[in-house]
C-alpha cells in the first residue's frame, strides 16, 4: 500500500523553537519610519517587519511556544495569542525552512520573462576585480560621472542613432562582427560595473551571464546581496554599470579621436553608448527599474501597486482600506508609474503580437523557399547565411520566446495535473496520514 508524509510538517509540540544557524538577520533600508529586516539564508532573502524581528530574536533554542509568548510580551510589549503567533511561526518561519527542523515548502522568486541563462562568469573570477573598487570612491565617481554625462550628452545631440545604424548595417559581414563583437565587451564591463560597486560596499559579487528577456538577448550581473546595504548605496550600485560602460565608452571615444581615427571603432563605440539610454527604462527589470524600487525602498512593487489602487475601490465602496506604509508623495509615484506602466505594456504586447506574426510570416516563407530548392541550387556563401541569420535572429528569439510561453504556461501546467492525478494518494491513506 501508497503511504505518503507531508512535505513539512511542523509539531508544536517541539520542547523549544530554534532558528537555523545559517540565518543571517539584519536591518533593512526602505527609507520609511517603521523600521523592517532583513532574513539571509542559504542564498534567499525576506523583508520582515519589526514583530518579525522580535520573535526571530527571541528564539534561543530555550523557549516553548508559551515561554516565547511571555517572554515578547514581557521584553517588547507584545501581546499575541498563542494561537496568533503559531500562525505567524507557521507562515513566515516554518513554510520557508527558517527554524531547526523543517524544510522550505515555497519556491525561490525568479523573473519568469528571463529564459535561456547561461553563465560567463563565476563569483570566485569576478572577485579579482576588486582592485578597480577606486572608481567608485566618492571624488572619482563624482569627477568621472559628471565627465561621462557630458559626454553621452554630447553623442546624443551630435550623432543620430537611425544613422549610425543604418552606417553599421552598410558594412561588410567582418566589421559587423567586430562591431558586435565590441557592444558585448561593452555590455561586459556594463556587468563588471554592478559587481564592482557592490564589493565597493563590503556585498561579495555572483555571477555574470547572459540570457533573454522576453525577446531581448541581455547580460545580467547576480547582486542580490545589496539587498542588506543601505538604501543610497544600492541605487549606486544598480547605476554603476551604466556608469562604468560610459566611461570606458568616453575615453575609448577620445582616443579614437585622436589617435585611431577609425570609423567603424566610431561607429562601435556610439551604438554601444546609445544602448545605455534603453538601461534607464523603469518598466522592465532593466536598471531603471532597480533604481525606482531602491530609492523608493519598495520590494514588492506589484503588491504596492495592487494595494493603492485596491484602497481607492475600498473608498468608493466604504470599506476600511489596507494600510500601506508610504508617504503622500511615493504613493503618488507608483500612482503616476502604473499608469505610465499600462500605457508601456500595452505598447509592448502589440511588439510582441507583430513580431510573432512577422516571424510566422518568415518561417512560412523560408520553409517554402527551401522546399522549392533543388540540390544543385544550394549554393551559398558563408557571408550570405552570416546576413541571413543577422537578419532573422530576430525572428528566431521571437519565436522561442512564443514556445517558451506556451510550454511554461500551458503544457507545463497539463503535465502537472496529469502527474498529481498518477500520484494521487488514496483517501484512506490520506486520512490515515493525517
Amino acid at each position: 500500500m501508497n503511504t505518503a508524509t507531508p512535505v513539512n510538517s511542523y509539531s508544536w509540540s517541539n520542547p523549544v523553537l530554534k532558528v537555523k544557524e545559517e540565518v543571517e538577520i539584519s536591518v533593512f533600508d526602505d527609507g520609511n519610519e517603521q523600521p523592517c529586516y532583513l532574513i539571509t539564508m542559504n542564498g534567499r532573502q525576506w523583508k520582515v517587519s519589526e514583530t518579525i524581528y522580535y520573535i526571530l530574536f527571541s528564539m534561543d533554542g530555550q523557549r516553548t511556544v508559551e515561554e516565547l509568548q511571555e517572554f515578547l510580551h514581557d521584553r517588547y510589549s507584545l501581546r499575541i495569542s498563542k494561537q496568533k503567533l503559531e500562525q505567524v511561526i507557521e507562515l513566515t518561519l516554518v513554510r520557508n525552512g527558517i527554524l531547526e527542523g523543517t524544510i522550505a515548502t515555497t519556491e525561490p522568486p525568479h523573473n519568469k520573462m528571463m529564459w535561456g541563462k547561461f553563465t560567463l562568469l563565476r563569483p570566485s573570477v569576478i572577485a579579482k576585480l576588486k582592485i578597480f573598487i577606486f572608481l567608485f570612491h566618492k571624488k572619482t565617481l563624482t569627477g568621472l560621472s559628471s565627465l561621462a554625462v557630458i559626454w553621452l550628452a554630447y553623442i546624443l545631440f551630435a550623432y543620430s542613432n537611425t544613422q549610425v545604424i543604418g552606417s553599421m548595417f552598410s558594412l561588410g559581414i567582418k566589421d559587423i562582427a567586430l562591431c558586435v563583437f565590441f557592444i558585448f565587451a561593452t555590455g561586459l564591463i556594463h556587468e563588471f560595473g554592478h559587481s564592482i560597486a557592490a564589493m565597493s560596499y563590503g556585498v561579495a559579487p555572483g555571477r555574470i551571464g547572459v540570457g533573454v528577456y522576453f525577446v531581448m538577448p541581455v547580460m545580467f550581473s547576480d547582486v542580490t546581496r545589496i539587498w542588506r546595504i543601505k538604501r543610497h548605496q544600492r541605487v549606486i550600485v544598480d547605476l554603476a554599470g551604466m556608469y562604468l560602460q560610459c566611461v570606458f565608452l568616453m575615453l575609448s571615444f577620445l582616443f579614437n579621436a585622436l589617435f585611431l581615427h577609425s570609423h567603424l571603432l566610431n561607429i562601435a563605440i556610439l551604438l554601444s553608448g546609445f544602448t545605455i539610454l534603453g538601461n534607464f527604462n523603469p518598466f522592465i527589470k532593466f536598471d531603471g527599474y532597480w533604481v525606482l524600487v531602491d530609492y523608493l525602498g519598495i520590494t514588492e512593487v506589484k503588491t504596492v501597486i495592487y494595494q493603492l489602487w485596491a484602497n481607492l475601490f475600498y473608498k468608493v465602496l466604504g470599506r476600511p482600506a489596507v494600510p500601506v506604509l508610504l508617504s503622500k508623495g511615493k504613493k503618488a509615484v507608483m500612482y503616476i508609474y502604473s499608469l505610465l506602466t499600462v500605457c508601456f505594456f500595452a505598447s509592448f504586447i502589440r511588439f510582441l503580437v507583430e513580431s510573432w506574426i512577422l516571424a510566422f510570416h518568415n518561417l512560412s516563407h523560408d520553409i517554402t523557399a527551401l522546399l522549392k530548392l533543388t540540390p544543385s541550387q544550394v549554393n551559398i556563401s558563408f557571408a550570405e547565411a552570416v546576413r541571413y541569420l543577422s537578419d532573422r535572429i530576430t525572428t528566431y528569439i521571437a519565436l522561442f520566446f512564443f514556445l517558451n510561453l506556451v510550454w511554461r504556461f500551458m503544457v507545463k501546467k497539463v503535465l502537472l495535473q496529469i502527474k498529481k492525478k498518477r500520484t494521487r494518494v488514496p483517501e484512506e491513506v490520506r486520512c490515515a496520514v493525517d
